[in-house]
């Protein structure tokens, strides 16, 4: 079950796929310049933010898309000040009302997933247990969806 859950949560629209692929290019800039992660790690403590780096993202560890997308989340504000001091036409979507629309979504989604996730693993988790939980989950898909 959680093979085939890991699968699903792979495949998603392609307006969200731009946002994460936008959010990963953004932060493997950051992140693979020492000096830029420097910088963006001084800023970070100037503003006072909670965190002072990123995290990165790796596709064979599904599970961290959710806290890498809460930090990018929590750190927007700063993310975009170091953009548009590098004059990185990406700084404009971090600006974008639409963009962090669904990039709060991505994180939200993926916060469920994990939740999923947990309650699928375990030694007494049967059968019958995952498949109610799944469906559940899907049902929630659904009212969300409905919400939009």
């Amino acid at each position: 079950m959680i093979h085939r859950e890991a699968l699903a949560s792979k495949e998603m629209s392609l307006g969200l796929n731009i946002v994460l692929m936008t959010v990963v290019t953004v932060v493997n800039y950051i992140k693979m310049r020492p000096l830029k992660s420097r910088i963006f790690s001084g800023l970070c403590k100037d503003m006072g933010a909670v965190h002072s780096s990123l995290l990165f993202y790796c596709e064979a560890r599904w599970l961290s898309r959710e806290k890498f997308l809460l930090r990018v989340y929590e750190l927007r504000n700063e993310i975009t000040i170091f953009l548009e001091e590098e004059n990185l036409p990406e700084a404009e979507k971090f600006r974008d009302g639409l963009f962090l629309m669904k990039l709060s979504y991505l994180v939200d989604i993926f916060e469920e997933l994990n939740i999923l996730n947990l309650q699928l693993q375990g030694s007494n988790v049967h059968m019958f247990d995952t498949s109610d939980k799944i469906n559940a989950f899907c049902r929630k898909l659904e009212l969300y969806g409905a919400e939009i």
